[in-house]
């Protein structure tokens, strides 16, 4: 798992080899807070290699349920 990938745009291409190469899917999860820069970096040298996931905040709900929040009275 490799976080903030963005900030490594060469490694894009490092990857694509082993990822040719490979002889099964999913063996990196490359994760990045700014998507758009990641978009435009794939799409140079992983097309058709990577699959891409928008994941959304936590819900007030979920934090609760995770210890993080004390109340869901606002």
């Amino acid at each position: 798992m490799l976080d903030e990938i963005q900030y490594v745009p060469a490694l894009f291409s490092h990857l694509q080899p082993r990822l040719d190469a490979a002889e099964r899917n999913a063996q990196f999860v490359l994760t990045g807070s700014h998507q758009f820069k990641l978009v435009e970096r794939i799409t140079q040298s992983l097309a058709g290699r990577v699959a891409l996931a928008k994941l959304l905040p936590l819900s007030l709900a979920e934090l609760h349920a995770a210890g993080r929040l004390r109340s869901l009275d606002l």
